[in-house]
């Protein structure tokens, strides 16, 4: 299992977390909402 952070643009940007980095994934996600940008989580 592992978490993926997709910063959605013209080219999507995925950054993959394994499971035990669970935090550093919500934070990137929570500073790119903050940001305005267009970003999802998902468990994989």
């Amino acid at each position: 299992m592992e978490y993926l952070v997709t910063l959605h643009s013209e080219t999507n940007v995925v950054t993959a977390f394994p499971k035990d980095q669970q935090e550093k994934a919500i934070a990137l996600w929570q500073q790119y909402v903050a940001d305005g940008k267009f970003a999802t989580l998902t468990v994989d």
